[in-house]
């Protein structure tokens, strides 16, 4: 394990050289000014841990996509737009990136995360939320993404009560649309019997989506 605390300002990059440190595990560079992470990164085969909240970042590089290995990353309190270089990584099991300027969850694949426990992207400008998300119902126990930009969710996130595995649901500070939605999902935030209501609501307007279309070929 690596882990760098150095004065405010002190540091704001990351040498390449990291790579050399082949068998690393853990890696926490939080509460920096690091600007960028380098390329390098991605040698580091090892690695299962990566803090890096609280820095300058506005890009994850590329190379983080080869860290295979990955189960908790946390980027939150940066600046970041993307978390494309997160799509091959499959084993991952906690993502925070809260506080960023993500305008999609564009990079996470949910049919690949099946070890996903939890994920958090609150404070960000995320204005649409995947039908995809109904995948992440075998694993994921929390989900917040409370502060964002979304009108609406998915009636596929009814699904995530199926096997009942999500403990907390948070979506408030969000113009949803619809008032029986937004007063189910603000019910829900209380968890345990609300959030499966919660969530037997939301399955239930994709049942009913299902009928309307079914009406209409007729």
């Amino acid at each position: 394990m690596l882990k760098l605390e150095f004065p405010v300002g002190a540091v704001t990059t990351l040498p390449a050289s990291i790579a050399a440190l082949d068998g690393l595990s853990t890696l926490i560079i939080a509460g920096n000014m690091l600007q960028f992470l380098p390329e390098a990164i991605g040698d580091l085969k090892n690695l299962k841990v990566l803090e890096a909240s609280n820095n300058n970042l506005t890009v994850l590089p590329d190379g983080l996509s080869r860290c295979e290995n990955l189960e908790v990353i946390d980027v939150s309190h940066n600046k970041l737009t993307s978390l494309a270089p997160l799509k091959p990584l499959t084993q991952l099991v906690s993502i925070h990136a809260d506080d960023n300027q993500l305008t999609s969850l564009e990079g996470l694949t949910f049919g690949s995360l099946e070890r996903l426990v939890d994920l958090s992207c609150s404070n960000n400008q995320i204005a649409e939320l995947a039908a995809e998300i109904g995948l992440l119902a075998g694993s994921l126990m929390t989900l917040n993404l409370s502060s964002n930009k979304l009108t609406e969710v998915p009636s596929e996130l009814g699904l995530l009560g199926k096997k009942k595995k999500l403990k907390k649901l948070l979506l408030s500070d969000n113009p949803i649309a619809d008032p029986r939605v937004k007063k189910n999902l603000k019910k829900g935030e209380k968890g345990d019997r609300d959030l499966k209501d919660c969530l037997k609501f939301l399955e239930k307007q994709k049942k009913k989506k299902g009928k309307g279309k079914k009406k209409g070929k007729r």
